[in-house]
């Protein structure tokens, strides 16, 4: 029933501040302190994708980084990771994803990250969305995101990771790769 009703809540205050064209939100539409519905803060994400036959071991691979300014101003707010998988005969148990570690002025970190939880034999294809909340302490550092295959596989593809304030919208490149 909660996450019904934060499904349900969300996409009131989604409703009541973002106007529709079809389904779709507008991008460019601002909300709040300047905070943007759409705009996505990884940078370099149109870049790269993670595609891989027969996975044998888990697989770690660093690649991007996140707009530490744009990270700043969602101190205290609730964000979107959303990735695109495509996953054929997982051998195991795992998570495949992508995570980023936040370091605070006060010395904590906070791992945020979008992971889907696999089982034996699973294959998927889609999109998949995570919301957390980022804790209201001042940020002194972003690393770089990574993505992450803890599962052996016969196929794995991630692509189109999207790091948002707010409600999920489709993928689009940050301002700052175009």
């Amino acid at each position: 029933f909660q996450l019904l009703f934060t499904w349900w809540f969300d996409m009131e205050k989604l409703n009541s501040v973002v106007p529709f064209l079809g389904e779709q939100p507008v991008e460019s539409f601002y909300s709040g302190s300047n905070k943007i519905y759409g705009r996505n803060i990884l940078l370099g994400a149109n870049k790269y994708s993670f595609e891989q036959f027969f996975i044998n071991k888990p697989v770690i691979n660093n690649f991007g980084t996140v707009n530490l300014q744009e990270l700043k101003g969602l101190i205290g707010s609730r964000v979107s990771m959303s990735f695109d998988l495509e996953l054929i005969n997982a051998k195991d148990i795992g998570n495949i994803g992508y995570t980023i570690l936040i370091t605070h002025t006060d010395g904590t970190t906070q791992q945020v990250s979008a992971m889907y939880n696999t089982s034996i034999g699973k294959a998927y294809k889609g999109a998949f969305t995570s919301y957390q909340d980022i804790q209201a302490k001042e940020i002194s550092s972003v690393s770089g995101y990574r993505w992450v295959v803890g599962v052996a596989a016969d196929y794995v593809k991630l692509t189109n990771p999207k790091f948002e304030y707010g409600v999920k919208t489709d993928f689009t490149i940050s301002p700052e790769d175009v």
